[in-house]
């Protein structure tokens, strides 16, 4: 590093390709490397450098995050995607997943953008849904996580979304909702879980089958049970009143069960 602290950087990269000739799997002159690389505007060559390292350290966090976070702001999404993947494999719990990164993705995708090597983002309309099994059981608690999920799944150009995927999903965020947030007292928390209930809702009763509009019912009946009191006499509680006729309309409601 003292070539590189003196501004020599040329001498600097070959002093940390010396050292991980001598020791392939020696973790900080790979940083060291890739980092100076990218620093200097050699993104590309400093993202081949960090993949490189991961044939010797792909259990360590620290190098994925680091073939992420340089291929990401250079936008070659595919060796990104690939990163989270494996970074999600090799180092379950230890790695942290930022969010950030597949939704821009996701929007990129919608927007029909191309990526920093020209490629159509919708391409990595499945590599994207791999990551998103691999980690899921995850983010069990995160409603940011099935926002984002959600989103890429009515994102998808072929078509509809995958009804079945798109329902699991909406169960999973409204399930998170209820055991991370207050929606019983604070207005913000009411309104998202609400909006989260009407979905799930819609989902259900749009599937025509009759167990699930029964469940609809259930889910809707303890959501008033729990906040009527409290937010009853306001304009937002109009949600839960339209939810009550829509299930009315599919006689699962009726008058004297108001």
């Amino acid at each position: 590093k003292i070539c590189q602290a003196a501004g020599n950087n040329a001498s600097a990269i070959s002093a940390y390709r010396r050292c991980i000739a001598m020791e392939p799997d020696h973790m900080k002159a790979y940083t060291n490397l890739g980092v100076l690389q990218a620093l200097i505007g050699n993104e590309r060559e400093a993202v081949r450098t960090l993949k490189e390292s991961l044939k010797y350290l792909e259990t360590n966090p620290r190098m994925w995050e680091n073939l992420i976070l340089v291929s990401f702001k250079k936008r070659i999404y595919k060796d990104t995607i690939q990163g989270l993947i494996g970074a999600a494999i090799n180092c379950g719990e230890n790695f942290i997943l930022n969010l950030a990164i597949p939704q821009r993705i996701i929007n990129e995708m919608k927007n029909n953008t191309r990526d920093g090597d020209g490629q159509l983002c919708q391409q990595y309309y499945k590599s994207l849904g791999h990551l998103f099994k691999e980690v899921a059981h995850l983010q069990e608690n995160s409603t940011t996580f099935w926002n984002i999920y959600i989103d890429y799944l009515e994102a998808d150009y072929r078509g509809p979304p995958d009804s079945r995927l798109l329902e699991l999903a909406l169960e999973k965020r409204y399930l998170s909702l209820l055991r991370s947030v207050d929606y019983t007292r604070n207005i913000t928390n009411f309104s998202e879980t609400l909006h989260s209930l009407a979905k799930l809702s819609e989902c259900y009763i749009n599937s025509g089958v009759y167990e699930k509009q029964l469940k609809t019912l259930e889910l809707v009946k303890n959501f008033e049970d729990e906040t009527i009191d409290r937010f009853g006499n306001t304009e937002i509680y109009e949600g839960v009143i339209m939810l009550q006729d829509r299930l009315r309309k599919l006689h699962l409601v009726t008058s004297e069960s108001d």
